[in-house]
């Protein structure tokens, strides 16, 4: 059996992959469909959407890896004020869009787990995105 990767080995590596992420980025302005190819060569035509496609992806994979290099700005309970946006401390009001990372128990591994998501808001309250069971009153959140 392979070893497994070290975790704080693997970030390492990851956060250094950024830089060529984002030299590949560039070359094309960010816009998978800035590649300048000969669209009546077959052979260029299936590069050019296959790196198109992976483009994209990297896009994803750098957004990802850039706010996981991101400190943790606040962390604790969340509350709903009186203006009915929640907050951690009063000094940054989370709203519809917002990321967050909440605090869960994972019941299939039986231990609790930073997840992150974003808030939304419907029928007059806002909810976490990707756990719609989850009360927001009180949860244990952290921001970057």
């Amino acid at each position: 059996m392979a070893r497994a990767a070290n975790i704080k080995e693997l970030q390492k590596e990851l956060f250094e992959l950024t830089y060529k992420i984002e030299r590949i980025l560039s070359m094309v302005d960010d816009q998978p469909d800035n590649i300048d190819y000969d669209p009546n060569n077959p052979d260029e035509c299936m590069l050019y959407y296959k790196y198109r496609s992976m483009i994209d992806k990297l896009s994803d994979i750098n957004y990802e890896l850039n706010y996981l290099k991101r400190p943790i700005k606040e962390e604790g309970a969340l509350y709903k004020q009186s203006n009915g946006k929640y907050t951690i401390n009063g000094d940054y009001e989370f709203s519809s869009g917002s990321r967050i990372e909440v605090l869960v128990y994972d019941d299939l591994d039986e231990r609790e787990e930073w997840v992150s998501t974003r808030i939304e808001h419907t029928n007059n309250d806002y909810y976490f995105f990707h756990l719609k069971e989850t009360p927001l009153e009180g949860a244990k959140v952290r921001r970057r």
